[in-house]
């Protein structure tokens, strides 16, 4: 039986070369020698692609005289190799999967650097070399998502589902529908988002992909956190927590995010900020710890603890100016916004809403847009009446709830626990903690 051929994969996604008519932006992103080393590989490499499908070998390219393989040291086995092989006289197949390789190791290369752009231009050359490779394509829908370029993200995660279905690649597969997930969560259409990530945990657990099945549930408990769902995302963090077992560096975002399920449910500051604080060491991916820290001055405010709240302030707003890529500015600004409400601080409340409504305009994010101009518009109201202020600082109303219904509900208590057990050190030869698996 012959195979059946897969669907010709969707049109490239633009990677400018330009941000504001002045500099580059890979030069910009990874440095200026990583930048002539890349750019002149890159050369060699999309003319090998081009060359390749009629069995000839690149011979030799001008630009080959150029690559310092030396001037990056942490990509010198990888330059070395794409090299050699893109100058060979009779590529076959092992030589596209490994050319295909290496460029998506460079991808992954630009991409933990915050390179973007860098990451998304490799990673188009690796799908260039190796069509057949279904986590190619799911690293460029991924990269699409986080640049904002929606439409090439959601053809790119759904050509990665239909061919990762065909080839049987069912965690590639798992994670393209968590992906393709995410991007309509992340837009607002919560009943789509849902059922993605019902059929990616449908995926990960007929499979036995125990991380994915977690992320899953996890992915499900965030959404029912969005919804106001405290029993519905306990629930389901509570399964996530028993998928991932001991020692899993996800606890990490977990623990964040049922910290911000108590501060913005029941009111618990307290407690939300022991939690955030505890994690404040740990975290160190940007778009993460930029949230983890806009939520911590959030629920600082919630405890008048003010030298934590100043602090707090500080480190968000740095952190944001440091991070060029804009991920999760849009969301920690609105976090920012609420916190100086809650304090009665409408200038710095003022400003914070409109950076987060220019960033979400920018990158279409339409919840956090909407949530933003809510506050704002309640903000420039001529007299902040009890009902505005809630409107522009939703974390005043539980100053008039009584204290029972601002603790910590006892069915919440047995998650708690959970994540304890869950972060304790492991014996079995496993990482000890989730700081040794981010480090390690």
């Amino acid at each position: 039986m012959a195979t059946p051929r897969l669907p010709s994969p969707p049109g490239p996604v633009p990677v400018s070369s330009t941000t504001d008519g002045a500099e580059p932006v890979i030069p910009r992103e990874v440095g200026a020698p990583a930048a002539a080393v890349l750019g002149g590989l890159r050369e060699c490499v999309a003319a090998w692609t081009e060359r390749s499908s009629q069995a000839r070998g690149l011979g030799y390219h001008p630009a080959v005289a150029e690559v310092d393989p030396e001037a990056v040291p942490e990509l010198l086995v990888t330059v070395e190799a794409l090299l050699r092989l893109v100058t060979e006289e009779a590529p076959d197949s092992d030589t596209a999967e490994a050319v295909g390789l290496g460029c998506f190791q460079i991808a992954e290369w630009a991409e933990e650097r915050g390179a973007l752009a860098t990451a998304l231009s490799w990673a188009q050359l690796a799908i260039a070399a190796w069509p057949q490779q279904p986590h190619y394509a799911y690293l460029i829908g991924r990269l699409a998502r986080k640049r904002a370029q929606y439409p090439h993200a959601e053809e790119w995660l759904r050509y990665a589902m239909r061919i990762a279905r065909r080839r049987m690649s069912w965690e590639v597969y798992a994670l393209a529908l968590s992906g393709f997930a995410n991007l309509k969560r992340q837009r607002g259409n919560m009943p789509v988002a849902t059922r993605y990530h019902r059929l990616a945990l449908k995926a990960a657990t007929r499979h036995g992909l125990r991380t994915l099945e977690g992320d899953a549930l996890y992915d499900l408990a965030v959404i029912a956190i969005e919804a106001g769902d405290a029993r519905g995302a306990i629930a389901l963090g509570r399964e996530a927590l028993r998928a991932y077992g001991p020692g899993h560096v996800r606890v990490l975002r977990l623990a964040h995010d049922f910290a911000w399920l108590l501060m913005t449910n029941t009111g618990d500051f307290f407690h939300a900020a022991c939690i955030l604080q505890s994690l404040v060491a740990h975290v160190w991916e940007p778009p993460f710890r930029l949230l983890l820290l806009a939520n911590l001055c959030r629920a600082s405010a919630g405890c008048d603890w003010e030298a934590l709240f100043e602090k707090s302030w500080v480190d968000t707003w740095t952190l944001i100016r440091q991070t060029p890529t804009q991920e999760g500015h849009a969301g920690s600004l609105l976090q920012l916004a609420y916190a100086a409400g809650r304090i009665g601080s409408w200038e710095r409340a003022r400003m914070a809403a409109e950076q987060a409504a220019f960033t979400a305009r920018q990158r279409q994010e339409g919840t956090i847009l909407f949530e933003a101009e809510e506050v704002l518009d309640a903000i420039r109201d001529s007299e902040l009446e009890p009902e505005r202020m809630v409107r522009a600082a939703p974390d005043l109303r539980w100053l008039e709830i009584g204290e029972e219904h601002a603790s910590l509900e006892s069915y919440a208590v047995d998650l708690v626990d959970d994540i304890a057990l869950t972060l304790r050190v492991r014996r079995d030869g496993a990482p000890e903690s989730p700081l040794a698996m981010l480090i390690g």
